[in-house]
């Protein structure tokens, strides 16, 4: 029948295999997750030895992260916390400095 498909004609997008249209291989990148609330160093081990940086009112954790498997984890110990997520960033791999320091920047 046209147009009929059935299990062996679907692409396949389970957990473990490739998606069509999909390519590039798991790789490590820097991102920069800001919350809302003041965390101090103290928490690095936590966040796996990332930086963390606050002001009054927020604060930005930043770093290399391994994978996408490794930026979810890190995104459940920020909802363990309770905190509340502002939001999350890929960094251009070869910028540094390029943090926003303040709410204002973000706006």
């Amino acid at each position: 029948m046209e147009g009929r498909t059935d299990a062996r004609t679907q692409p396949q997008t389970l957990a473990g295999r490739r998606r069509p249209g999909v390519s590039g291989a798991a790789r490590s990148a820097r991102y920069e997750i800001r919350v809302e609330g003041v965390l101090d160093q103290c928490w690095t081990a936590w966040f796996e030895g990332l930086e963390i940086d606050s002001d009054d009112s927020q604060t930005v954790i930043s770093g290399a992260v391994a994978d996408q498997a490794a930026l979810h984890g890190l995104l459940n110990r920020v909802c363990d916390l309770g905190l509340v997520l502002i939001s999350v960033r890929r960094l251009d791999p070869g910028v540094t400095g390029d943090t926003p320091t303040s709410k204002e920047e973000w706006q």
